[in-house]
């Protein structure tokens, strides 16, 4: 369980929620039930998204590390059981795609 929630998105299914740690573990919520948790990094999640097409987006922002993550939204629901599998997000370093990280802060 996280010490603090550093980010909650709102899915495109109704009662969908999508939480960020500070723990690095993601979790997916329907209405008021966890459906999904994998720990995707060792340092904190910052924000999250879910495109259409492509799936969940997740930033961690921890320290100098700026890395996004992929997943495909499907193969998360697939499990139904909390996971501490990180197997199905790619980690996409910022730099990789012609971005950078602006500033960092610590809490």
């Amino acid at each position: 369980r996280p010490r603090r929630v550093h980010h909650v998105a709102w899915g495109a299914a109704p009662g969908r929620s999508y939480v960020c740690g500070d723990n690095g573990i993601f979790y997916i919520f329907d209405r008021a039930a966890a459906i999904a948790q994998v720990q995707v990094c060792s340092g904190p999640l910052g924000a999250s998204c879910e495109v259409p097409g492509v799936g969940l987006v997740l930033f961690s922002g921890g320290g100098s590390e700026s890395i996004l993550y992929l997943a495909g939204l499907d193969m998360l629901l697939r499990e139904k059981a909390p996971s501490s599998n990180n197997s199905c997000f790619t980690p996409v370093r910022l730099e990789a795609i012609g971005g950078s990280l602006l500033c960092s802060t610590s809490v």
